[in-house]
């Protein structure tokens, strides 16, 4: 098996509030390299799904070249991120103007196509996981928990 980078990503919103909060955690050879967590106020569950990837993505950009050689795998349990890029609906959005199957604007484009951006130049691979991960049950309960805190974006 290659060396690999791991991402693992969750969103969360509370809809009582719309308050949203968003982890991930940055992993090679099943060895933590950074993890960080936010909250976003007036969100939705799916942009908060969709801004824990941005972030994570962003931080690996920022990585020492040791770490920027390897496969990246960004892991989520977010059928709505996940199947944006490997069922290629991202491709129809721009193909037929940010128009959806249903005839209807794309909703969070602004996000679409900053996540596109990024993904597609570092060739990122994004799996879908189950939540009964581990990696992902820690992530969903940092960015439940920055959903119900309140808390700036902070680095740990």
């Amino acid at each position: 098996m290659d060396e690999q980078i791991e991402i693992y990503t969750d969103g969360s919103c509370i809809n009582s509030t719309n308050q949203g909060g968003w982890a991930y955690r940055i992993l090679y050879s099943n060895e933590m390299i950074c993890k960080s967590f936010g909250t976003i106020e007036h969100t939705t569950n799916n942009q908060m799904e969709m801004r824990a990837v941005l972030e994570a993505l962003r931080r690996y950009e920022t990585l020492n070249d040791e770490y920027r050689a390897y496969t990246v795998i960004v892991r989520t349990d977010s059928a709505y991120v996940a199947n944006a890029f490997n069922e290629k609906w991202i491709d129809k959005w721009k193909k037929n103007g940010w128009i959806s199957s249903n005839k209807t604007p794309v909703k969070n484009k602004e996000l679409w196509e900053e996540l596109d951006i990024v993904i597609y130049r570092n060739g990122i691979h994004i799996e879908r996981v189950q939540r009964s991960d581990k990696n992902i049950k820690k992530v969903d309960l940092k960015a439940r928990e920055s959903a119900k805190k309140n808390c700036s974006k902070t680095q740990i």
